[in-house]
């Protein structure tokens, strides 16, 4: 919150702390994003956050995944993989552990 704030953006985030199922279970059905930052770790979450997040980020919006090329966070790596067995996405490195898929027209 405090980086969000000395961005001057605080007022256009909603931070939901908690498992990810959890913080989304409240959210509008209709939510759309421009960018998306999964930052999950785990296999489940992770999985949970790209069946979530990538259908509601707009064409041309970008959803980077923090751990995607991370040593230790392989459960990660596998949901992002298997998502994509179903949706085709590209994967890009973005730096160190991170990539970031751009989001196709639709």
């Amino acid at each position: 919150r405090r980086a969000a704030e000395a961005l001057g953006v605080a007022g256009r985030l909603r931070i939901r702390p908690g498992l990810f199922r959890e913080a989304i279970a409240g959210l509008p059905g209709d939510v759309r994003f421009a960018l998306a930052h999964v930052d999950c770790n785990l296999y489940a979450s992770t999985d949970d956050a790209c069946r979530f997040a990538v259908p509601r980020t707009a064409p041309g919006g970008a959803v980077v995944f923090d751990d995607y090329h991370g040593l230790r966070d392989l459960g990660a790596r596998l949901a992002v993989d298997r998502f994509r067995a179903e949706h085709p996405l590209a994967i890009r490195r973005l730096c160190g552990s991170s990539a970031y898929a751009v989001i196709p027209g639709r």
